[in-house]
């Protein structure tokens, strides 16, 4: 049962927030569809001058905010046309007074955080200029995407003790590709926890596959491990050992973010952004049900969901490709009932990755289903499902999606591609100091 938030006190008065304001294209970007109307090879994408140029916000509207801002004793941090944000901070007074809310702490299951009950409007000097604020409200809105052995035998599993696979291994069953990804950035974006230089050199090590070069990148928070093998920390660890052992040649760069409304817009548009360490692929392994990211946004109807779709829209529109984890709990949700999918998995501008259960080989792999332990030790199975907010893209008409298991309705499918997720002979990985499988 969720508990209603209640509201146990204010913030101090005199703590200075900062906010992102995202502000409307100079031009419409285009449909993603119109990229499937060539072949990928011969697709030509924009770099980051082109697209700065032609889709980046106005110099005119950062200067309207500029004087709202000033009228309402805010100050400007930062601003950014290529992302189309404006950073504003004061205090609690200046921004409740500056878009019409009272800013209070609430507290739920998840803990205590900022808030405001009021719906945040769009001041009428901002209304057609700015299309999303972020940062009133910072309640979490997602999870890792991991299944700890911890859940049911209270201890991670001992490598030595259990059958597990190494992403090597992996590659080679799949076929993948034996070009090592030399001169390619792969962005990971992180909302806690945090990796450590050590276990990825004995890792790598061990495995007998050159550590990549690594490195965080602060976009709103900081490179944190907690210490703690069963937390936030096994997510990260896993992707970038994944990652890094079948693409050693290239480097990767952690986007480190707060898991909260503004963090995810301003990771996301960094890590797009990002004209230093171009990365061409983005792994995502966190997320939420869709209707969560709903309610996050319930300020102002849909635009937090919308303003993280939008941001993948650019990335579809630059070349890069964004993969995201489509959940680990199947289309179950204890807070509501029906099918659910998640969010950002079911976005139709990313390649959502679901999950399979792949044996132990005998020779060639010539058996793989669907990962469905709903019912079993681990209470957990690939997401998938239609979504509930994002219409069936035109590029997915040839796939025959069929309507929602719940309600019949017709919706964007997911996932688009899957492989070995299983944890009963899961991935070898290395998370503070302690060899596991996950």
């Amino acid at each position: 049962m969720v508990r209603e938030p209640r509201v146990v006190g204010r913030p101090d008065p005199n703590l200075t927030i900062e906010i992102t304001l995202v502000l409307r294209r100079s031009v419409d970007l285009p449909p993603a569809e119109d990229l499937g109307e060539t072949s990928p090879h011969e697709r030509r994408y924009l770099d980051h001058r082109e697209f700065a140029a032609r889709y980046g916000a106005s110099p005119e509207d950062v200067e309207t905010v500029r004087a709202f801002a000033d009228r309402h004793g805010l100050r400007v941090t930062k601003t950014d046309l290529v992302q189309r944000t404006v950073k504003l901070s004061g205090i609690p007074g200046q921004l409740g007074s500056a878009f019409g809310v009272d800013l209070v702490h609430q507290e739920d299951e998840q803990g205590v955080f900022r808030a405001h009950k009021e719906p945040l409007r769009t001041p009428k000097e901002l209304s057609g200029v700015v299309v999303g604020v972020f940062g009133l409200h910072n309640k979490p809105v997602a999870e890792p995407h991991v299944i700890y052995y911890s859940k049911v035998r209270q201890e991670l599993p001992d490598p030595d003790d259990v059958f597990h696979y190494t992403p090597p291994q992996l590659a080679g069953l799949y076929r993948f590709p034996e070009a090592t990804g030399k001169g390619q950035c792969i962005g990971i974006l992180s909302f806690g926890g945090g990796f450590k230089q050590e276990d990825l050199d004995a890792y790598f090590e061990r495995i007998g596959v050159p550590c990549p070069p690594v490195k965080a990148v602060e976009a709103g928070a900081r490179n944190e491990p907690i210490g703690n093998p069963m937390s936030a920390d096994a997510e990260i660890m896993m992707d970038i050992e994944v990652a890094g052992s079948v693409a050693p040649g290239a480097h990767i760069v952690v986007y480190c973010a707060k898991n909260n409304p503004q963090g995810w817009v301003n990771a996301i548009k960094k890590a797009i952004h990002d004209d230093e360490n171009n990365p061409t692929v983005i792994s995502i392994s966190w997320g939420a049900r869709e209707g969560l990211w709903l309610e996050a946004g319930a300020e102002n109807e849909r635009y937090f969901i919308d303003a993280v779709d939008q941001a993948f829209h650019e990335a579809a529109v630059k070349g890069i490709t964004v993969c995201c984890s489509s959940g680990d709990h199947g289309s179950r949700c204890m807070q509501e009932e029906g099918a659910h999918v998640r969010f950002p998995a079911c976005s139709p501008h990313v390649l959502s990755c679901g999950g399979t259960t792949l044996p132990p080989p005998e020779g060639d792999v010539d058996q793989e289903i669907v990962w469905n332990d709903l019912d079993g030790l681990f209470n957990a199975a690939t997401g998938g499902g239609v979504s509930k907010v994002f219409l069936p893209p035109a590029w997915q008409a040839p796939a025959r999606v069929p309507p929602a298991a719940d309600d019949g309705s017709e919706g964007r499918g997911l996932p688009d591609v899957a492989a070995h997720a299983d944890p009963r002979t899961g991935y070898l990985v290395r998370v503070d100091g302690i060899y596991t499988v996950l």
